[in-house]
């Protein structure tokens, strides 16, 4: 399968591009700054064209070394700036290097104790130019790999949704208390605050790129694993059912509403549900949990008579019991799903 892995070097040097013009805006851009920065573009653009042209893995690999030599470089040249601005020296050709600034400004950020703009946003551009050589290196990586890279994507935007309600949540303490919002400076907790916002911002820059590159593979894999799961027996040992529904303080019963989802997807007619909308939806959706009986309870009628067994109308009797006794409808439903997999399997114990 194609994974666009080189899409990501291009991702990180275009944002990165774009912050420093916003930048540079504010104090003017010179042609020869201009011309540096636009050779960031240059290993991005040779990532996309092996990518394109299927070039031989001595061809990807040579590209990856160069990709992390030249972030490499980019680091050890902002730790030489650093320490030679720190100690009053000069230090124009450093300075002009893309991606040399990240140590100062982070350092600039934290002996400061506050987060000025400037400094966080001449971090991020730096960051994210050093990025656009460091992920040449994922040119070609295997599958799984690439599923891992999508999962780590996915824990961006968990932190970008942090961070959006720790700042809501700075926000109306800062009007409650203080008569004002204090963004970038103020008192000391806003202040460290909005720092755990930044860095979560800085995680999303980092992390959701990489949603492009595992995209195909997770969705190739999520599929697989679905239709495992529906391909089971669905057989559990009542006893043990019973017990884990009475001792794990619901956690069982949400796993089990997950698993079952995915079960009764193979009843006849049914529409496909997706397990993990239908878990939220129980966890966080008042009542949900009923109408959830009801309609597995259904599905399960269907998938009973596809097999000859006889019994109680399942659905309504769910309706009922989900109200007054949940467990029990649950207990009740396993019990017919274990008779469907004795029926499929009369050797099941």
């Amino acid at each position: 399968m194609k994974k666009k892995t080189f899409v990501l070097p291009l991702i990180y040097a275009s944002l990165g591009f774009l912050l420093w013009i916003i930048l540079q805006s504010r104090v003017g851009i010179r042609i020869g700054n201009l011309i540096i920065h636009l050779c960031c573009f240059a290993l991005p653009v040779i990532a996309l064209v092996v990518s394109r042209k299927t070039a031989s893995s001595h061809t990807v690999g040579l590209v990856k070394i160069a990709g992390l030599a030249l972030a490499g470089l980019q680091i050890v040249a902002s730790l030489v700036f650093f320490s030679r601005i720190n100690s009053g020296m000069p230090a124009p050709v450093l300075g002009r290097i893309p991606g040399c600034g990240i140590t100062f400004s982070l350092a600039g950020l934290f002996q400061m104790r506050v987060l000025l703009p400037l400094l966080a946003a001449s971090f991020l551009s730096n960051m994210l130019l050093i990025l656009a050589n460091a992920s040449c290196y994922f040119l070609g990586v295997r599958e799984k790999q690439a599923v891992t890279l999508y999962r780590i994507g996915t824990s961006g935007l968990f932190g970008l949704g942090i961070g959006a309600v720790l700042a809501i949540m700075i926000s109306l303490i800062s009007l409650m208390f203080y008569g004002r919002v204090y963004f970038f400076g103020g008192y000391a907790i806003t202040g460290v605050l909005w720092f755990i916002v930044f860095f979560a911002v800085v995680w999303a820059f980092v992390s959701v790129p990489l949603l492009s590159v595992g995209d195909a593979s997770y969705r190739l894999q999520a599929q697989k694993a679905k239709n495992a799961e529906a391909s089971g027996d669905g057989y559990i040992d009542i006893t043990k059912h019973v017990l884990l529904c009475l001792f794990t303080f619901g956690i069982w019963y949400l796993i089990w509403i997950y698993r079952t989802t995915a079960y009764l997807n193979r009843a006849p007619g049914a529409e496909p549900y997706n397990p993990t909308n239908k878990l939220l939806l129980c966890m966080f959706v008042p009542f949900y949990s009923i109408f959830w009986l009801y309609k597995h309870g259904q599905r399960l009628d269907a998938l009973s008579g596809t097999r000859n067994l006889q019994g109680s109308d399942m659905a309504t009797l769910c309706l009922i019991l989900g109200i007054f006794i949940p467990i029990v409808a649950c207990i009740l439903l396993q019990d017919r799903i274990n008779s469907i997999a004795r029926a499929e399997k009369p050797d099941n114990n």
